[in-house]
């Protein structure tokens, strides 16, 4: 477990490496990181989370562009919970889980939106998730619509 504290390291390829040990540990080795599953988790929500001093706007030709110097590390963490979801979905606060996916599924990130829509769909495929999914439907709705009437 100590190791996975890199994943709150400064340096964003050191965090996205020890993101990626965890994901491989998880689908291997699940009874590792069973244990910690909170703690872990807590951590993961925090890494989904866009911090907006690693947001930078780059001029290409007359156009501007948003760059997220973090993108890697929401991708990985994505695949990570996407992993947890899969091999230990009874454990998880779905809840908790449904107000970080909400918060990834509201981002004014489009690469950021589809992760959330990647675990989104997942949540929605599975039965014991899609009831407490559906439960929640008024929350996640309105972010769904605007995304579908701007595009």
């Amino acid at each position: 477990m100590d190791f996975l504290d890199l994943i709150h390291d400064q340096d964003l390829n050191v965090c996205c490496l020890a993101l990626s040990a965890l994901n491989s540990a998880a689908r291997t080795k699940p009874h590792l990181i069973r244990d910690h599953l909170l703690t872990l988790l807590l951590s993961l929500y925090v890494e989904m989370k866009v911090n907006p001093d690693l947001i930078s706007t780059v001029q290409m030709g007359p156009w501007t562009h948003k760059v997220i110097g973090s993108l890697n590390v929401h991708k990985t963490t994505s695949k990570t919970l996407y992993t947890l979801l899969d091999i230990c979905i009874t454990q998880l606060d779905l809840l908790i889980f449904l107000s970080h996916l909400l918060a990834a599924i509201s981002d004014p990130s489009d690469k950021i939106k589809v992760i959330g829509r990647m675990l989104l769909m997942w949540l929605s495929a599975s039965l014991t998730t899609s009831i407490a999914l559906s439960q929640h439907l008024g929350e996640l709705t309105p972010p769904l619509e605007l995304t579908m009437r701007h595009h």
